[in-house]
């Protein structure tokens, strides 16, 4: 089956050049599928059949599109569009800045509370970040999920990262959410 799809180059009509695009469609056993489509996108073209004389809009309504997989194809790459729009922000400014830091974070020196069960158990508390034991007097950072690491390290992923390298907790929401409005 053919089917004839007439494209005006021009949208007001100031030239009578016009573009014939064919449709071949091949059916199968299981249901049709298009084997070749060529779609030109231009500023309000119209789309005109050469059989009927209708004229559909630049952008065509569900209800109004004359090729049904073609409407599923197009809500698909709208979405895969916002997608791919939604990551280029997020990479933009996913960091948090030094004041930032400074303001929703706890810096202090660290001191090693000795605990009755520390005989029993292993309970060196170390930075998840690079893996080592904190020291008496080390600087270290607390953030507002109450998580602990040298302060080198979470400013550092701080700095890339707005949130919690352990429990992926946003460093300004987890206070925002904890103040009374």
């Amino acid at each position: 089956v053919q089917t004839e799809i007439v494209v005006q180059s021009s949208p007001s009509g100031e030239s009578n050049h016009q573009h014939i695009h064919h449709y071949v469609h091949h059916y199968h056993q299981p249901g049709h599928r298009m084997h070749h489509l060529h779609i030109s996108i231009g500023p309000t073209v119209g789309v005109q059949s050469a059989r009927s004389e209708l004229v559909f809009p630049p952008v065509l309504p569900p209800e109004l599109m004359p090729f049904p997989l073609l409407t599923r194809h197009m809500y698909r790459l709208e979405d895969y569009m916002r997608v791919v729009e939604q990551r280029r922000l997020a990479a933009v400014n996913r960091g948090a800045t030094q004041e930032t830091i400074e303001r929703f974070t706890f810096p202090h020196k660290y001191k090693r509370i000795k605990r009755a069960t520390d005989e029993l158990e292993d309970n060196t508390e170390k930075c998840t970040i690079c893996l080592s034991e904190f020291e008496d007097s080390e600087d270290v950072r607390r953030l507002p999920c109450m998580h602990l690491f040298h302060v080198e390290c979470v400013d550092q992923w701080l700095s890339s990262n707005k949130r919690c390298p352990i429990c992926r907790v946003d460093i300004e929401t987890h206070l925002n959410k904890d103040t009374p409005t």
